[in-house]
């Protein structure tokens, strides 16, 4: 049976609890910077153009944009992290499955009714020397609902994802597990730290419903 996490090591909460402040995400075939634009010179009008008096109304005003929602990838698809500006990793989720159990006998693992196991493997890719990974790196919501960041299991698929830090050109890779509705539109969301507060860099599509 599943249960949740009695205590967390000091190690790991302290690799949660830093930053992504100033952190972006773009797919990786994408060019790092944009060129700017080409100016166009002024057309030339045989005649002057002629001016059009306007009324005392001013003009109503221009409705305030609201934030844009993190980046949506697909399984497989390798996204690019910055940090301040700079490639920092790369980070790939993939094989993502669901099991409505783990193991045999006294070892099985099974979700509660009406919930399923959902497991994605995410691969890190040190970009820049520093680079951290951590499973608390990852909220998933299913159905816009936050879903706990933590299923301890028994036998559950190895290696799980630790934590640690990466020197550039080097690499982590393990398993995530969540305990999810059986239905439901559910993202992985990179950068969604519970204890700081912060909104997700990138999310990445789990389940359509």
């Amino acid at each position: 049976m599943s249960k949740p996490a009695s205590t967390l090591s000091a190690f790991a909460l302290a690799v949660a609890l830093i930053g992504c402040a100033g952190q972006d995400a773009r797919p990786a075939d994408s060019a790092a910077t944009t060129s700017e634009p080409t100016p166009t010179a002024p057309s030339e009008s045989a005649e002057p153009t002629p001016t059009v008096a306007t009324s005392a109304t001013p003009a109503p005003p221009t409705p305030q944009p609201s934030p844009s929602a993190p980046a949506l990838f697909r399984p497989g698809e390798r996204v690019i992290v910055t940090r301040g500006g700079a490639d920092y990793l790369e980070i790939t989720v993939s094989k993502v499955a669901t099991k409505s159990r783990y193991g045999s006998g006294y070892t099985v693992d099974k979700p509660k009714p009406g919930n399923v196991y959902l497991e994605a493997y995410v691969t890190y890719v040190a970009l820049a020397d520093g680079a951290t990974y951590n499973p608390f790196d990852w909220q998933v919501f299913c159905n816009d609902t936050a879903i706990d960041n933590f299923t301890f299991l028994l036998s559950g698929p190895e290696p799980a994802l630790g934590s640690g830090t990466l020197p550039k050109g080097r690499k982590a890779a393990g398993w995530l597990v969540y305990e999810v509705p059986a239905k439901g539109r559910c993202v992985l969301s990179y950068g969604a730290n519970a204890f700081l507060g912060e909104g997700a860099v990138f999310e990445v599509l789990l389940r359509e419903s």
